[in-house]
């Protein structure tokens, strides 16, 4: 039997569980005009006067935007009210399944009402998070609760190109950095921004190599997906001229398959990818047949042992 490799799509657990993924941002703040070393300018080229603390905890306004980007600062626990969707129905936010926000307050999703103007000023959180598209929608409110609480609008998401020359894209920089000044957390930031750089640049490194026919599973994607679930628009293949394993619809998103299928196309491929960001799916009866089927093709048929690591076997 030929050798096909296994392994897990680290890039994509970096970006998902950092909040990128497939959704991203576009745009960046207007203009480096000086503000002083203890203010920051956000989206809407506003003054934002950086809190002394967050103790008072951060309140997101906007689905998963906000939150998605905080997340790359692991500071889900000072979360103290979000949007419901970023409480209760995750989706395809990896990060939600990271820190579970499932007991926070709420307000309703991607809106702004009076209501909860007055509801977040009485909070007095240390910071809110506000998506652009809020902020441009209820201007009003939203500077009316900015006289009681430190307000900062951030770029609100959208499907865009994600890299640009080996490189994270320069609105994806400026927003990570914009955050890292706020939460004065600026080596976080950079860390965060080389460790990014640093991956992309080892996937386009494969740029006309012959990755063969891959297959690839396990993405958080429009919810979390089961190892029978492939993407045929995958970004890592995007990115190197690979080729999806999975030719049926080829501009599909996602597409879930009969477990025989999977199957025969895993048996077809010469390469797996598994993004690890699903984890919790792994125990279902179809992605366990799939880890079956892995492990036996990497043992050459031994069935000597089910598992593939310690990430998918019970202790």
């Amino acid at each position: 039997m030929e050798s096909r490799t296994f392994f897990s799509a680290l890039f994509v657990a970096v970006l998902l569980l950092s909040g990128c993924g497939y959704y991203v941002l576009f745009g960046h703040p207007d203009g480096d005009a000086d503000y002083g070393s203890d203010c920051v300018i956000d989206r809407a080229g506003r003054p934002v006067k950086i809190p002394e603390s967050l103790d008072n905890g951060i309140v997101t306004v906007d689905t998963s935007g906000p939150l998605r980007f905080l997340s790359v600062f692991g500071l889900q626990s000072k979360v103290v009210e979000t949007d419901e969707n970023d409480s209760e129905s995750f989706g395809g936010r990896a990060f939600s399944y990271v820190y579970d926000l499932s007991g926070v307050r709420t307000h309703p999703n991607r809106t702004l009402s009076a209501e909860t103007v007055e509801s977040i000023a009485a909070l007095h959180p240390s910071l809110v998070l506000m998506g652009k598209s809020i902020y441009d929608q209820y201007t009003g409110l939203a500077e009316l609760l900015a006289r009681s609480v430190t307000v900062m609008v951030v770029p609100s998401q959208s499907h865009s190109v994600f890299c640009k020359d080996g490189h994270a894209a320069q609105w994806y920089r400026d927003c990570i950095s914009m955050y890292g000044r706020m939460l004065k957390m600026e080596d976080r930031a950079t860390a965060h921004l080389a460790a990014v750089d640093a991956i992309l640049k080892d996937i386009s490194s494969l740029t006309g190599t012959d990755p063969g026919i891959t297959y690839a599973a396990g993405t958080t994607y429009r919810g979390s997906n089961g190892l029978n679930t492939t993407f045929p628009v995958y970004l890592p293949l995007s990115l190197t001229g690979g080729i999806d394993a999975y030719t049926g619809h080829p501009t599909a998103d996602k597409v879930t398959l009969d477990t025989e299928d999977a199957v025969r196309l895993i048996r077809s491929a010469d390469r797996i990818i598994l993004d690890p960001s699903s984890v919790d799916k792994l125990w279902t009866t179809e992605s366990q047949t799939i880890l079956k089927e892995l492990h036996r093709i990497n043992n050459n048929g031994d069935p000597a042992t089910m598992c593939l690591s310690t990430l998918v076997c019970p202790s």
